[in-house]
């Protein structure tokens, strides 16, 4: 069951200044564990484009700058229980832009993935 998918979009966070910014790289993989759960493996790339040589606007551009987590940096993602909320989560986080804004209203996709990323946190188990 080691079915894996990917996608990548462009992350600029409100408290950033200038044209810094990540390019995000998702990939997600189902696990299906010996005792019968499913599970979804989410890992996360965070690749720096640097338009200016202020560190501060780049860590500021960060995805996961506004989150409770200490080492932000240093976040590789999460395992979660693989049930229907979490699937139509990590549906959303991996659509196209374009499909996704038909879905998330006055929300950019932009920003409605940095949520869903910021709410799987939660569900890691």
């Amino acid at each position: 069951m080691a079915n894996t998918r990917t996608s990548s979009f462009e992350y600029r966070s409100r408290f950033a200044s200038g044209a810094d910014h990540y390019k995000v790289t998702i990939s997600v993989k189902d696990l299906l564990y010996s005792d019968g759960k499913k599970y979804m493996d989410i890992s996360y790339k965070f690749d720096a484009v640097m338009n200016t040589e202020l560190i501060g606007n780049l860590i500021k551009s960060h995805p996961f700058f506004e989150s409770e987590m200490d080492d932000f940096l240093e976040y590789e993602g999460e395992v979660i229980a693989k049930n229907p909320m979490t699937e139509m989560m990590v549906e959303y986080l991996l659509m196209d832009n374009l499909e996704l804004a038909k879905f998330s209203g006055h929300t950019t996709p932009q920003e409605y993935k940095h949520k869903i990323m910021l709410s799987i946190v939660h569900f890691w188990d």
